[in-house]
């Protein structure tokens, strides 16, 4: 399977919940839409709250692969992605 062609990466290990949250929602909100974030995480909150976070505001949330040392989720900005607050995410 061809892994998806990001358009910026934000490398995160080492960071603990709600850091990489926070700085994916701000990555996420300066690309046009179908452009591609690659975030490596490796904190397990994190690892569970950003896919379904995402997903509830609206990003595609492409594909989550382990990779050396960390996990590499890939979210596509889309014009229909909206910014409302969720409360149903724990770091």
């Amino acid at each position: 399977m061809n892994r998806p062609r990001e358009t910026a990466k934000l490398d995160l290990q080492g960071y603990r919940c709600p850091y990489p949250l926070v700085q994916t929602k701000l990555r996420l909100k300066t690309l046009q839409s179908h452009e591609c974030l690659l975030v490596v995480l490796d904190d397990p909150s994190s690892l569970r709250d950003i896919p379904k976070y995402f997903r509830s505001t609206g990003y595609q949330v492409i594909e989550i692969s382990r990779a050396s040392g960390g996990v590499d989720v890939y979210i596509q900005a889309v014009s229909t992605a909206n910014n409302k607050e969720v409360d149903s995410y724990s770091c």
